[in-house]
């Protein structure tokens, strides 16, 4: 399900990447762990469908 194209986009914090969910406004952080390791979280919004579904699938197992 895609946002709504009047939707208001969640501020992305300084240093981020726009994008990372095609059912929301959600933006990426990239944080080094180690050397070789680099992290990257994808921050959605509290609303999207594609979190809410993947929170209900983890909390059924």
């Amino acid at each position: 399900m895609k946002p709504h194209p009047l939707a208001q986009p969640a501020a992305s914090p300084r240093g981020s990447i726009p994008g990372g969910c095609d059912d929301c406004h959600a933006y990426q952080t990239v944080k080094k762990v180690t050397g070789r390791i680099t992290q990257i979280t994808v921050h959605h919004d509290n609303t999207c469908p594609a979190l809410r579904a993947r929170q209900n699938r983890r909390n059924t197992r």
